[in-house]
């Protein structure tokens, strides 16, 4: 009987640890999952096969603790980040011990941290002569000659964004120059990265004249046309198929994805790939892209690690699971599920609920650790 892959997933919580789970449905039977979390109140944590509590990760000692010892109890055979804090931490510790290299199917420290830097990020593709959204970092009201000097070369809207974040959090959209001056204001000593606004115009007039009117309770600039393309890594430098897809994000959170072909963006992302893999980065890979008001294809994120559009990628055909582990884990034979022949639709999200038993959550917060009985 075949052995079973060990995975283990940390921020198992997370919306990405979520649709990590969600990926691998159908190959439960040939892999046992191990989650890792700081919440122990999170139903998601308990779709693992065993589970464990952890400190945050800003506790770094206490959390580098308790992983050495969940990883020396368990031994998996792959380690994937839920959070991109993670990433940086897991292509850290690899690099202080050689033992986990092969665990972790991930590249350099330095290019994991660079993606999670948004200005490093526009730095980096500047560097390279790779198209990226114009950026411009602002730290606090010591750098407004410099920032309005940016500010010339562009018609409001604008983006203002922390330097480092996920999930959208804390992105602003800034209208004129009352608010751009406000914003600094707030922001205090707070580094900003302020951006060229990419995407249609015609979206951001449809949000504008919502405001015009009142703040209406729920508001968002519709945000039918982001595109986003994975790939994969391997050590050897091997790219993976190029999935490309345009999506519709309600409050950051992709609920409808539809695969597409499209040339000129697989272009840029594999001059992405050949250059980052060049200064030492391997595994996953994912860029977020839009149109400036040019026409001009331009990418305005890129993230070292899988996302939560990763289900629907599966389901769209791109088995990034089954993919990482053809590049990574050879031996173990794994079902990899990409499909030759594309499926033709499209994926929606929806809520759902989950169940979510007091008795798993008090083992949990007692025992520090879960199994599924």
């Amino acid at each position: 009987m075949r052995r079973k892959m060990k995975l283990l997933i940390t921020s198992a919580g997370s919306l990405v640890g979520q649709n990590i789970l969600d990926s691998l449905v159908h190959k439960r039977d040939r892999i046992e999952v191990i989650g890792m979390n700081s919440d122990a109140a999170n139903p998601r944590i308990f779709r693992c096969d065993r589970s464990y509590l952890v400190p945050p990760l800003d506790q770094s000692g206490s959390f580098e603790d308790r992983f050495l010892d969940i990883i020396a109890k368990e031994d998996p055979d792959m380690i994937l980040a839920g959070r991109d804090h993670d990433v940086v931490f897991l292509a850290e510790i690899k690099q202080r011990r050689p033992d986990l290299k092969k665990k972790i199917p991930f590249g350099e420290a330095g290019q994991a941290a660079m993606m999670q830097d948004k200005y490093l990020s526009f730095q980096y593709a500047l560097e390279k002569g790779l198209p990226f959204a114009d950026s411009f970092l602002c730290c606090g009201s010591r750098d407004t000659g410099g920032l309005q000097s940016f500010l010339s070369g562009y018609s409001f809207p604008l983006l203002a964004k922390p330097r480092w974040g996920f999930g959208s959090l804390g992105v602003r959209y800034l209208l004129n120059q009352e608010q751009v001056d406000g914003f600094i204001a707030q922001a205090g000593d707070t580094e900003i990265l302020f951006q060229e606004y990419l995407g249609p115009m015609q979206d951001f007039e449809q949000y504008a004249r919502q405001l015009r009117y009142g703040v209406p309770l729920f508001s968002q600039i519709p945000e039918k046309n982001q595109f986003a393309a994975q790939v994969i890594l391997s050590p050897e430098g091997t790219v993976s198929e190029v999935f490309i897809s345009i999506n519709t994000m309600v409050s950051g959170r992709a609920e409808y994805s539809r695969r597409i072909e499209a040339p000129d963006i697989e272009e840029i992302v594999l001059r992405y790939a050949r250059a980052l893999y060049r200064d030492g980065w391997y595994g996953p890979l994912n860029l977020q892209l839009k149109q400036d008001r040019q026409s001009r294809w331009k990418v305005f994120e890129f993230n070292p690690r899988m996302t939560g559009t990763t289900s629907a990628r599966y389901l769209l055909g791109y088995d990034e699971i089954g993919i990482l582990t053809d590049f990574f884990l050879t031996d173990m034979k794994l079902p990899n599920h990409t499909r030759t022949q594309k499926p033709a639709g499209v994926v929606f999200k929806y809520l759902t609920d989950e169940y979510l038993s007091d008795a798993d959550v008090k083992q949990m917060e007692d025992d520090r650790a879960w199994e599924k009985s």
